[in-house]
């Protein structure tokens, strides 16, 4: 008994040793750093604020927000897709327990992404609102490369 609790416990150890490699550490410290920023800077999105662009899932805490309230209508206003990402985590139960094969799953994960990808270019090319912004020259990419080149 005292063997079998001593392999458990080493067991544990090598997992959480698997889990602590360096590329988790720096993303894991890259991500503090972000959040951190955005505390103290106020930002609203970090992609946004990066990129000067909305990324496909902008809108949705908000949609979430406005669900908690029974407000659907204007949940759908901030992100159509407010439905769908629930069934990822039941589709990969599904997958993980063996009800799913492989081959529907990736069906499925390959279906969702194009779904949000193509809600997205729709938003961002038809429906750009308070929403979705497309603003590249406001990013901070943008900005750091444009002081670049202009020192060239």
């Amino acid at each position: 008994m005292k063997s079998c609790w001593k392999e458990n416990l080493r067991e544990d150890f090598m997992l959480i040793k698997a889990c602590l490699t360096k590329s988790n550490i720096i993303f894991g410290a890259c991500l503090a750093f972000i959040l951190f920023m955005m505390l103290i800077f106020d930002l609203d999105c970090p992609i946004l604020h990066i990129t000067g662009i909305s990324c496909p899932g902008c809108g949705m805490t908000r949609a979430y927000l406005r669900l908690l309230h029974f407000q659907i209508r204007e949940a759908g206003f901030y992100h159509p897709l407010w439905w769908a990402p629930p069934f990822v985590p039941i589709f990969w139960l599904l997958y993980k327990r063996g009800k799913v094969s492989h081959k529907v799953h990736q069906i499925f994960l390959y279906l969702f992404a194009g779904l949000f990808l193509v809600t997205y270019l729709i938003r961002i090319l038809f429906f750009r609102s308070m929403v979705i912004r497309f603003s590249p020259k406001s990013g901070v990419i943008y900005q750091v490369l444009s002081h670049v080149f202009s020192f060239l």
